[in-house]
């Protein structure tokens, strides 16, 4: 059973009342950036609807809308009137632009969408599911086309396209953390010493080097874990140094990503669920193992743990009876094997080639390093007879070598496909329908249920 950790007092329970979280039960945390998500995103939300259901848990999903990314653009696959394999991108909402360059979504404004992509004559879309996700997508986003900024449209139609899968699913917004008490009282914290908050977090992204974050500009004006987001449309976002924190109000303030979680993780709930970046393949060491070293050192806070979920889905893009292409890992093989096969005799069944061969490599290993002229002359001359003996053994076997070359050559012309079939990161919602049913059922079944 999930229980709220002996930490929880009077100001956490303040705290998810302010964010519309449940007080009278442990809460599952999880988030993302506010665009259609891929399986692998969409696994983490399936996991807090199982969570809730079986552990007794509340769950709510954290839309990151301080973020400052393109949430109107969908990748989708497409099967040429030739036969090939293409990916196309729609601009749900049209040639709509979110505003000048480092506007974050929560100052994105909302947007009609543009109608779905028409095909060409002869063209299909490349999977069973695709175009009826397009439609889904449309017909969310446009039902939610009066929310006031483009991060609480996409949450909003999210929200609206998951009814069916996890229905209690509910959202938070980062920047709604700007009104909480406890966010307040984190900022206060910088504002006393910027420099024990910087320093601890500098030297807990060091302690990670893995986690790829970038340490915080310490010298000088330090450069603080906070955005200057003013609520207004279209206004950008700002770094926030140490000597301008006390002229911003807090209700302009957002947490950057690791203050974002620390803050969640210490007063919001008993679990946070990330994904492989996040939390890592074993649950607690990807990057916000440093938040965990950071707010440790720095308020002496103990975090709520973090666990891993993740997904791999593939859209179903083989066309009815073609056969099964090559992956990218078998082309990169037979590509290898093609080159090798040149080089190595024994590839091509010549066992007395391959003698030689090892012996010439031998005396080049042996003598690597020599300058005097005698091992000068050896290396020449096991160099020279090197190359004639591939030379030889390639002559006496052109047949083995051209099966090698064909192969790699057939697989090589399927790479760019292949590359699209692997391809993890397509929209959930154009998947097909018991492709997610089965993603559920797997999840719940992690849970007993």
């Amino acid at each position: 059973m999930v229980r709220p950790r002996p930490g929880v007092d009077d100001r956490a329970r303040r705290f998810r009342a302010q964010l519309g979280l449940p007080v009278d039960r442990p809460v599952v945390l999880a988030g993302h950036q506010a665009q259609m998500w891929h399986p692998g995103i969409l696994a983490k939300a399936l996991a807090q609807a199982a969570a809730a259901r079986s552990l007794g848990a509340g769950g709510a999903w954290v839309v990151v809308d301080q973020d400052d990314h393109d949430p109107w653009t969908i990748r989708y696959p497409v099967r040429t009137a030739e036969g090939s394999l293409e990916v196309r991108q729609w601009r749900v909402g049209g040639e709509h632009a979110t505003g000048p360059e480092h506007v974050p979504i929560a100052n994105g404004p909302a947007a009609r969408p543009s109608g779905i992509p028409a095909l060409e004559r002869g063209e299909r879309f490349g999977a069973p599911g695709v175009g009826e996700g397009l439609d889904a997508i449309r017909a969310a986003i446009g039902r939610h086309a009066g929310e006031r900024s483009a991060a609480r449209q996409i949450g909003a139609a999210m929200q609206e396209l998951l009814r069916p899968i996890a229905p209690d699913m509910a959202t938070v917004f980062a920047t709604d953390l700007a009104r909480t008490e406890v966010f307040a009282q984190v900022v206060e914290a910088i504002g006393r010493d910027p420099a024990a908050a910087v320093g601890a977090y500098n030297r807990a992204t060091r302690a990670h080097p893995g986690a790829r974050i970038a340490p915080l500009r310490a010298d000088g004006d330090a450069e603080l874990p906070l955005w200057h987001i003013p609520a207004k449309a279209g206004a950008a976002r700002r770094r926030v140094p140490a000597s301008m924190l006390g002229s911003i109000p807090v209700e302009e303030l957002a947490p950057r990503a690791l203050l974002m979680t620390g803050v969640l993780r210490m007063a919001g709930c008993e679990m946070f669920v990330h994904g492989l970046g996040g939390a890592g393949g074993d649950g607690s060491s990807g990057y916000d193992a440093i938040t965990t070293a950071w707010f440790r050192e720095w308020l002496g806070a103990d975090l709520a743990p973090t666990a891993t979920v993740s997904a791999t889905l593939r859209l179903n893009l083989e066309p009815p009876g073609s056969g099964a292409r090559p992956t990218p890992e078998q082309i990169a093989r037979a590509r290898w094997t093609a080159h090798a096969a040149r080089h190595r005799p024994r590839m091509l069944g010549d066992a007395a080639a391959e003698a030689q061969r090892e012996e010439a490599l031998a005396t080049l290993r042996r003598l690597r390093g020599k300058r005097d002229a005698p091992s000068k002359r050896s290396k020449l001359e096991a160099y020279r007879g090197l190359h004639k003996t591939l030379e030889a053994a390639r002559a006496r076997r052109p047949a083995e070598l051209a099966r090698y070359e064909s192969e790699a050559a057939a697989a090589a012309a399927y790479r760019e496909e292949a590359e699209i079939i692997a391809d993890r990161t397509w929209a959930w919602p154009l998947y097909e329908a018991g492709q997610i049913a089965e993603l559920r059922r797997a999840i719940d079944a992690a849970f007993g249920l």
